[in-house]
């Protein structure tokens, strides 16, 4: 749980001046003008910036609901991996793609982000229920629902140069 503090009148117009509609909480504001790296900044040059200040590659959305659905595994590029939860499907995927692009799926993995929150990060603390990829810095988000992990796991497919039409979730 996080701790409230209590503010005048004149900080809350301070923090409302320098927000950005409909973006910022208050606690984004004083992130940034205080100079604290945010969970799920990376480095840019010298200064940091947040998830939302670079350029996100846009989920793509499953054609079909898997809410409630068993999984068994998942087939890329003619290989079969067995999973028996969304959860599995995504740590194998990405374990996968990992092994084969190296920095190049850090820098797409850590590029897919929520409004609110990351997917992938080198900081646990930003995760909820993190899970760390072998032989990599980073940690993958599994506290997400199954059409989410689907979307994820398809946008690593296409982004790093796999034909989706090779991607199939059993």
């Amino acid at each position: 749980m996080m701790p409230t503090i209590r503010i005048d009148d004149e900080v809350w117009k301070f923090l409302q001046s320098r927000a950005k509609p409909f973006e910022d909480s208050p606690n984004d504001v004083l992130r940034r003008e205080l100079g604290i790296d945010r969970p799920g900044a990376v480095a840019s040059g010298s200064s940091f910036q947040t998830m939302s200040e670079l350029r996100r590659i846009e989920l793509i959305l499953p054609d079909s609901d898997y809410t409630n659905s068993a999984a068994s595994g998942f087939e890329l590029d003619g290989k079969r991996f067995t999973a028996r939860t969304f959860k599995e499907i995504l740590i194998g995927v990405s374990e996968f793609l990992r092994k084969q692009h190296g920095d190049a799926f850090d820098k797409v993995a850590t590029s897919l982000c929520g409004k609110k929150r990351v997917y992938f990060s080198s900081n646990v603390k930003s995760l909820r229920s993190p899970f760390r990829i072998p032989q990599s810095n980073l940690f993958v988000e599994t506290n997400l629902n199954a059409n989410m992990i689907v979307a994820i796991c398809a946008t690593l497919v296409k982004s790093l140069g796999h034909d989706l039409n090779r991607f199939r979730i059993e």
